[in-house]
């Protein structure tokens, strides 16, 4: 004898439907999971043609600052802590404007400004 609960008189199974609704609902996480997280295959960071966003840069100078072709270059640069007598590492290049160098320039004067009036460094004459 089957169980009747289960079953209705027109065929009707509600644990399988209800598996394969599961089943479904599974495979459709699966899908956009592929679709949204996981990156394109062939694609490097290193090739990549877009820039990356860099939230927090920690760099000990700037090693070089000149004209480039498309403006003002700084390059970026971290001191080697093991071997002090090494070269250090350019860490990023950073392109701005002749403007946008002149106001940089003009905000970090009055930082240095701020900061002798508080005591914070002294100038040196």
């Amino acid at each position: 004898m089957a169980d009747s609960s289960a079953t209705r008189s027109d065929g009707f199974n509600t644990p399988v439907m209800i598996l394969l609704v599961l089943n479904l609902l599974a495979t459709i996480a699966m899908l956009a999971h592929v679709v949204y997280y996981i990156p394109e295959s062939g694609s490097s960071s290193s090739a990549s043609a877009e820039p990356q966003l860099v939230t927090n840069l920690l760099v000990d100078g700037v090693r070089h600052i000149g004209m480039g072709p498309n403006g003002v270059e700084l390059e970026m640069m971290e001191l080697n802590d093991n071997t002090p007598s090494g070269a250090p590492r350019v860490m990023q290049t950073v392109t701005m404007s002749q403007e946008a160098f002149l106001k940089t320039l003009q905000r970090m004067s009055l930082l240095r400004d701020r900061m002798v009036e508080k005591e914070l460094v002294r100038e040196v004459e």
